[in-house]
């Protein structure tokens, strides 16, 4: 009897041989003559024969009690079966929810039947098609239903990188797709099992290598470029000492524009020495000076490209507030922020500049009415190389901006709106201490 409808399994009963003696009244076989013919029994003598082979019959009650044995033993194979199967869904969802990646299964539409918890903390969708949820873009999802059509036709593994996002404000995830067909008893396809991997630590270290690889060649051209620009500069800078001296006899305004110069000279130099620390301890030492001047400085050092964009600049706020720190660092700052916003404003546009103190702080902001600064690109806008302007912009200023108002133990943050403008503030507390 017959216990597997998958395996070749039977139960198989046996009983003892009967041997028995069979008397005939005469042989059973007929006589044939020499000459092919029939021929009357030479004798009616008792035959015996010796019969093997035979067992006594099985009785109906007998047949009925193997049936019900074979019921026992399938209603048995198929508990234990049902407890195998139990035990596998049970090591595989475990396995599955220990591993720190997405996992689902899927048939031949993509229809899901398991997904595991980290699928679900993600906000990927528990039901319908995997590749129709929301966080996918549309061109994601048009990109994961064409590969899942070739894969299925084809009967191939199925991989994809797309870009995940949730809506709640977090950043958006680089995922890699994958999923594999796998087979029932009889090599027809089951199904489908497929994970999705994050990737975005990964591409972030191996942006963060390119940036690194990058900054450290921009330290060295520009400390090359500092370092030949320094020694013309000192040659105009003593040129303008002897410049001073034949002209300071005269009547005008010579001596003050000589006197303008020599201070961008000596800030022009003040940069080039700081270039030439790159990510090197600073030796200057901090120092109390006026906010305002610091600002009509670096006015003066743009005064002619605010003229020449018909720019309305306006310096408000607390006019006598004081900053303690490296005044050549922190002027670089405003001067980093007062140029993007020149370069943001519209012809004729309108530059703020805020002094403030409170709280603990003192800063200062500068306000542009430009046309604002995308959403997806403020969070990376102090990165390293990069930039809204395009070709016109390296993306080192603002970096190298944050990185001097955290030497001071300042932050720098920005708030825009695109079609209204920016702002960008630098708060700085009221004793610096340099790291």
């Amino acid at each position: 009897m017959s216990i597997s409808s998958v395996l070749d399994r039977y139960v198989m009963w046996f009983r003892p041989e009967i041997v028995r003696t069979v008397r005939w009244a005469g042989e059973p076989e007929k006589i044939v003559g020499q000459d092919r013919r029939l021929h009357p029994r030479g004798s009616f003598a008792e035959w015996k024969e010796t019969v093997r082979g035979q067992a006594e019959p099985w009785s109906k009650t007998e047949v009925e009690s193997a049936n019900d044995f074979r019921a026992a033993l399938t209603t048995i194979g198929l508990r234990k079966a049902e407890e195998a199967v139990e035990l596998g869904e049970a090591r595989f969802q475990r396995l599955t929810e220990s591993l720190p990646v997405k996992i689902f299964l899927a048939d031949d539409e993509g229809r899901l039947t398991y997904t595991n918890d980290q699928w679900l903390h993600a906000g990927l969708p528990l039901t319908g098609r995997w590749f129709e949820t929301s966080i996918l873009s549309d061109e994601d999802r048009e990109l994961c239903r064409e590969r899942w059509m070739e894969s299925t036709q084809h009967n191939r593994p199925f991989e994809a990188e797309v870009l995940t996002h949730d809506g709640r404000g977090d950043r958006d995830r680089w995922n890699i797709v994958r999923a594999v067909p796998f087979q029932r008893a009889g090599a027809s396809r089951a199904g489908w099992v497929g994970t999705f991997v994050d990737l975005t630590e990964s591409k972030e270290r191996e942006a963060a290598m390119r940036v690194n690889e990058k900054l450290a060649l921009t330290g060295r051209m520009t400390s090359v470029i500092a370092h030949e620009i320094n020694n013309p500069l000192e040659a105009i800078t003593n040129l303008m000492y002897l410049l001073r001296n034949e002209v300071q006899q005269t009547e005008g305004s010579a001596c003050t524009y000589i006197g303008m110069v020599e201070s961008e000279l000596e800030r022009i130099s003040g940069i080039t020495k700081q270039t030439l620390r790159w990510n090197r301890e600073n030796s200057d030492l901090a120092e109390q000076f006026s906010g305002i001047a610091m600002v009509e400085d670096v006015l003066r050092l743009f005064a002619g490209k605010i003229r020449n964009r018909h720019i309305h600049v306006e310096t408000i706020g607390d006019r006598e507030v004081s900053f303690h720190g490296i005044l050549g660092q922190l002027r670089q700052i405003l001067a980093n922020l007062v140029s993007n916003g020149i370069d943001a404003a519209p012809v004729g546009g309108q530059l703020t500049i805020r002094l403030f103190e409170g709280d603990g702080l003192r800063g200062f902001s500068v306000t542009d009415n430009g046309a604002g600064i995308p959403a997806e690109l403020q969070g990376r806008l102090f990165q390293p190389f990069i930039s809204t302007k395009g070709d016109l912009g390296n993306g080192l200023g603002l970096y190298i901006s944050k990185e001097i108002a955290e030497r001071h133990g300042g932050t720098i943050h920005v708030e825009s709106t695109p079609g209204v403008g920016t702002t960008m503030t630098v708060e700085l507390p009221e004793e610096t201490v340099l790291s």
